[in-house]
């Protein structure tokens, strides 16, 4: 029975060795909290207004992404089948550009010629998931297949918030064919420190993996 539902608590099923075993929903509960969540957020810049609805927009994205996955556009395909076929589940957040944390102008510098399309953009559709790493990084490729649908239409930008690379949805599917896409979601960046050379990587949480930093490495040793 239930408390508060008329009826007494059953107690816990006792463990071999006569102690209480912990209930196994609980337990996968916790054991769950406990392990390191991977972290991915891409925002999809695009031209068009920002929604008067962000919530009801949200929704709308999501039922895209949804009917994407179970009939996956050309160039998403394979990514959607490594991401177990299903969509991830992802917080969509419209916002205008206004509103983003983020100076767009610092993105444009290293955008090549989507420079111009980023910085005209008004309104922004942030993707985040936050959630187990699955096996074979199931997780990325989904969150990745999400993006490409989302970044579908003229003018769209899409921009990895771990690394800040810019691309466009062309290049995003031209990167998911890629054999060594997974690779390429972490960037390692490289500059002078008066100890010598410090390196840090960016992106490792979309693994559940803290970014990694290097210090003091003598700049005769370092590489490209």
């Amino acid at each position: 029975g239930l408390l508060g539902c008329g009826g007494a608590p059953k107690p816990p099923p006792k463990a071999p060795g006569g102690e209480a075993a912990p209930g196994g929903g609980l337990a996968k509960i916790l054991e769950a909290r406990a392990a390191p969540q991977a972290v991915i957020t891409f925002a999809v810049f695009g031209p068009e207004a920002p929604p008067d609805r962000p919530d009801k927009a949200a929704r709308r994205l999501a039922s895209a992404v949804e009917r994407a996955f179970a009939s996956p556009p050309e160039g998403l395909a394979q990514a959607v089948k490594r991401g177990g076929g299903r969509p991830p589940k992802l917080v969509i957040t419209p916002m205008p550009v206004a509103e983003l944390p983020l100076r767009v102008e610092a993105l444009a510098q290293s955008a090549g010629p989507l420079a111009a399309p980023l910085t005209a953009a008004r309104s922004v559709l942030l993707l985040r998931y936050k959630g187990p790493a699955q096996p074979d990084d199931a997780h990325l490729w989904a969150t990745a297949a999400a993006a490409g649908v989302l970044a579908e239409g003229d003018g769209k930008v899409l921009v990895d918030l771990a690394t800040y690379r810019v691309t466009d949805r062309a290049g995003w599917q031209a990167a998911l064919a890629r054999p060594d896409f997974v690779a390429d979601q972490v960037a390692v960046e490289g500059e002078q420190a008066a100890q010598g050379v410090q390196f840090v990587t960016r992106g490792m949480a979309k693994f559940a993996l803290p970014d990694l930093e290097l210090t003091g490495v003598q700049r005769s040793d370092a590489r490209e």
